[in-house]
């Protein structure tokens, strides 16, 4: 959970960076319309939240993670749990960038 803890607020970071204030309303609207998505068994969802919505949020990795360890037997490090490392490691790339960028580097020594 610690990872898909992390992995979300580095995305949340790097959107925020990189967008300004437009990022946190995209984020805003992903989890409104995608968190009580998350409760449901998938195959209760409409076609079109399966296909589009529920793809795109990032705490879907951490419920199957967290449910194929527990009922599957599956390891620590399986398919989901290197779904959240990559997008930690997109948003630390996102958040990186934008704060060592041109814009930025007038106020770096």
């Amino acid at each position: 959970m610690a990872i898909a803890t992390f992995s979300f607020i580095m995305l949340f970071s790097g959107v925020i960076s990189w967008t300004g204030f437009p990022g946190v309303l995209i984020f805003v609207l992903l989890l409104f319309f995608g968190l009580p998505l998350l409760v449901m068994a998938p195959e209760m969802l409409p076609k079109a939240y399966q296909d589009y919505v529920l793809p795109w949020l990032p705490m879907k990795f951490l419920y199957e993670g967290v449910r194929d360890m527990l009922y599957f037997k599956a390891s620590f490090l399986n398919q989901n749990t290197w779904a959240l490392i990559t997008i930690a490691g997109a948003g630390l790339v996102m958040f990186f960038f934008e704060t060592f960028g041109k814009r930025h580097k007038a106020t770096f020594i």
